[in-house]
């Protein structure tokens, strides 16, 4: 699908939404400086449309995310929008960037409401997004405002500062959507450390990765390029249940209970 991209403008910053897709084995970007209607938007109807939304001093042209986004149009059968907040995230403070947050949030649940109103998305139950550190809270919050209706939620270490006591429905949550999928790999500061989602994963006990050594940041980044591999060979990423928190971060596991292959489609029934 061929989709241009609906630029918003409030005060002095922009947000915009912009499609990957192949053609003739090529990637493209395409980008429009019109707001969205039918004529400029074209999306296949019976196929995912995956939003996916960058972190703090991130963009969707940073490598990891910029790669993320080309694996998921050439290993997904989906339409892959990313959300461009970048005017924010690379010029504000942290705690500035948090506060406006929800206002970027509500100008992402207008743009998906104006889809589906429009049929261009036929139902929430065909939308996935993706969203990393401040961005993973973001998609969070959204889903919130839409009555945890959007079909799968998928967290990337979600950021810790600012949101370790916040109120459920101010960030990512199990009611963010029908099914919620948490990735943790850098829970010792950047990323929150507790279960959030239907599904929590605590990459290497969710603290320290191999090839990061000791890099904090390296660990709270790496999240983009695990799930990216994942969706190239997710039997490379083989999950096994843990009976608490504490166990996972010791790597303590439970070898009766069936592994699963870490992956954006795990079935809902796995928790069951």
């Amino acid at each position: 699908a061929i989709l241009t991209y609906p630029l918003f403008y409030y005060y002095y910053y922009y947000y915009c939404y912009c499609l990957w897709f192949i053609l003739n084995n090529m990637l493209y970007i395409c980008c429009s400086y019109h707001l969205m209607d039918e004529s400029n938007l074209t999306i296949s109807g019976n196929k995912t449309l995956i939003v996916l939304v960058h972190g703090f001093r991130s963009s969707p042209w940073t490598g990891v995310v910029e790669d993320l986004g080309k694996t998921l149009v050439q290993w997904t059968d989906s339409n892959v929008v990313l959300v461009n907040w970048s005017k924010w995230t690379q010029k504000m403070d942290y705690t500035d960037v948090v506060f406006r947050l929800p206002t970027v949030a509500t100008h992402l649940v207008d743009w998906l409401n104006g889809l589906r109103d429009r049929g261009i998305v036929q139902s929430f139950d065909n939308v996935t997004m993706i969203g990393h550190s401040l961005g993973a809270h973001l998609i969070g919050y959204a889903g919130h405002r839409l009555n945890g209706s959007i079909n799968r939620i998928i967290a990337l270490d979600p950021a810790q500062p600012n949101f370790k006591d916040s109120q459920k429905n101010e960030r990512v949550d199990v009611g963010s959507g029908q099914f919620v999928m948490v990735l943790h790999t850098s829970t010792t500061f950047l990323g929150l450390r507790e279960p959030v989602g239907h599904v929590d994963f605590y990459f290497n006990g969710g603290h320290m990765q191999p090839s990061c050594n000791s890099d904090t940041v390296c660990g709270h980044v790496i999240v983009l390029n695990y799930l990216a591999d994942s969706l190239k060979n997710s039997s490379e990423f083989k999950a096994y249940r843990c009976h608490t928190l504490s166990d996972c971060e010791k790597k303590i596991i439970d070898d009766k209970e069936p592994t699963i292959n870490m992956n954006i489609d795990i079935p809902n029934s796995f928790l069951k």
